[in-house]
């Protein structure tokens, strides 16, 4: 499913998966996408992509087996995951075959202090690596690793 070129998206409830690409595209310039409770699997590539200035606003979703990252987010885009209101609304995302969370090119991961469970990522490598990659010489998002350790987000095995 894409969302792009200055579009805006509700989804409750859905199931993507099994497509050749990604399975959720928000990208090409102020594009945002409010995603809640939904199931994205099995996708060829990255559960959900965040591209070219543009926003996710994930809680409540289950973010598992992709062949691909669990969420990218690049090119100045920003990914709120979780929600403050419900603290018990966070995201699953495990068991993708690259990282469950990319950071990149002066975008931003918000982990809300919900529950949100990133862990058991990197398929492809037999788990080895980070499940949420954020790397410091990426200024602008390097500071939200702290931030993250210190809520009450689940993560197994490192941080980058």
């Amino acid at each position: 499913m894409d969302v792009v070129r200055f579009s805006q998206a509700t989804l409750e409830g859905d199931v993507i998966q099994f497509n050749s690409g990604d399975g959720l595209d928000v990208a090409d310039g102020a594009s945002e996408a409010s995603v809640t409770g939904a199931k994205i699997q099995y996708n060829a590539n990255d559960g959900i992509f965040v591209g070219l200035n543009s926003t996710l606003r994930a809680n409540g979703n289950q973010i598992v087996g992709n062949g691909g990252n669990g969420v990218s987010v690049f090119n100045s885009s920003v990914a709120r995951l979780g929600t403050v209101r419900n603290p018990a609304n966070g995201n699953i995302i495990t068991n993708n075959a690259g990282p469950g969370v990319v950071v990149r090119d002066v975008s931003f991961a918000v982990f809300a202090p919900s529950r949100n469970m990133v862990t058991s990522n990197n398929i492809r490598t037999g788990g080895v690596g980070v499940d949420v990659d954020c790397p410091p010489q990426f200024l602008p998002s390097g500071g939200q690793l702290e931030q993250l350790r210190r809520r009450h987000n689940k993560l197994r095995g490192t941080v980058a």
